[in-house]
């Protein structure tokens, strides 16, 4: 791989995080998260493009190293990515929950709760459809949720970097819970955000950063389920 190629490729991983950014004006010394106003969650992102890549797994502890234009171009040439069977896992946090659930009669049997440290507590039952409390949230309406809510974190990030304004950010989104393969799975989730931008926005602008952030959002990444997105994007 030449020079040229390991900088196109950090500079599109640079580009997917803060799409106002020119590839052409990048200076190899200015400190990236300074420069472009990279919060946390658009660092993480750059590393996680870096890491595709490049193939190449990055440490925390490294993340110092990658502050310059230059600072990456030097350590992807000091990293040599290894055989595929080596590869260990890419970037990570770790994120827990912590379940309960004691035998109980009637319709109340299937009640649990789950607990997050220093936040209240979450009651869950399984869905009215299948005999669970529906005055309790069920593990699909949790699922769908937080699609619609990865998609609206990531939107707002990128709209930030793109320079658009977001007045308002509605959805409603809907998952399809369906018997496929002789089994029940969420087949489809639709997710329906109405976008409001603040006068003068720029709706174009808006409307294409819904699919950058489906591209990037966490959630969706990680489901094998269709997502469809069916944005609705007005200026205010």
């Amino acid at each position: 791989m030449t020079p040229d190629d390991v900088r196109r490729r950090i500079l599109a991983a640079l580009v997917r995080v803060a799409p106002e950014v020119d590839p052409e004006t990048v200076r190899p010394e200015a400190v990236l998260r300074d420069e472009y106003d990279l919060d946390s969650m658009d660092f993480l992102n750059f590393v996680i493009g870096l890491h595709e890549g490049f193939g190449i797994d990055i440490p925390e502890s490294d993340y110092p190293a990658l502050a310059t234009l230059a600072g990456c171009e030097g350590y992807v040439r000091a990293h040599t990515a290894p055989p595929p069977a080596s590869r260990g896992s890419r970037p990570a946090h770790r994120f827990e929950a912590t379940l309960q659930w004691t035998p109980q009669d009637g319709s109340a049997m299937l009640a649990h709760v789950v607990s997050f440290t220093g936040r209240p507590d979450l009651a869950m039952s399984a869905p009215p459809q299948f005999h669970g409390d529906g005055t309790r949230l069920s593990p699909e309406e949790l699922f769908v949720a937080s699609l619609a809510s990865c998609q609206l974190l990531t939107y707002l990030a990128l709209a930030k970097r793109a320079g658009v304004a977001v007045a308002r950010y509605e959805d409603h989104a809907v998952a399809t819970l369906a018997a496929v393969d002789r089994g029940m799975r969420i087949t489809e989730v639709v997710l329906r955000p109405r976008i409001v931008v603040a006068p003068g926005g720029d709706a174009a602008k808006a409307r294409a950063l819904v699919d950058a952030a489906h591209d990037a959002c966490f959630v969706a990444r990680s489901i094998t389920s269709a997502v469809r997105i069916e944005p609705e994007v007005v200026v205010a």
